[in-house]
């Protein structure tokens, strides 16, 4: 019995042929998916994803980047900190925190305090780098988002 294996490419090729519109969530992704289409003419349509935050103020925000090291790229992770989610940031935090130049990472949500803790106890080297909230308000979860550049 002979197994197929596909890339990520060749499964978007996959995907492409089968498709009579593609809705995407922000713009830049036609461009990245139009060649796997092959020639054909399929139509893309941005269909953007509501977001429930209010939009924040300019200056809580620029206030807040201040106090957490506006000089660095700022890497925020949203969510309740999880077991399974743990583990996956335990595997990507020390490698993003290596990156060039050197980024802030916030912790932002339910439990991510404990999760805080527990990873600087094992790379302390990285103290001061690792911010976290825990729950917020809502017009502080959006200051907070806002302030992530990624």
């Amino acid at each position: 019995m002979s197994r197929l294996m596909l890339t990520s490419s060749g499964l978007t090729v996959v995907l492409l042929r089968a498709a009579r519109r593609v809705w995407i969530s922000i713009p830049a992704w036609e461009q990245r998916l139009k060649p796997y289409a092959l020639g054909r003419a399929i139509p893309f349509a941005w269909l953007p994803i509501p977001s429930g935050l209010c939009q924040p103020k300019a200056e809580a925000v620029t206030a807040l980047r201040g106090a957490l090291g506006a000089h660095h790229p700022m890497i925020g992770h949203l969510g309740t900190f999880g077991s399974p989610i743990v583990s996956l940031l335990d595997g990507v935090l020390p490698e993003v925190l290596q990156l060039a130049p050197a980024p802030h990472v916030l912790l932002i949500g339910s439990g991510s305090q404990p999760y805080q803790q527990e990873f600087l106890q094992r790379h302390p080297a990285y103290s001061g780098r690792v911010t976290a909230t825990d729950a917020l308000s809502d017009a502080e979860l959006a200051e907070h988002v806002a302030a992530c550049d990624l």
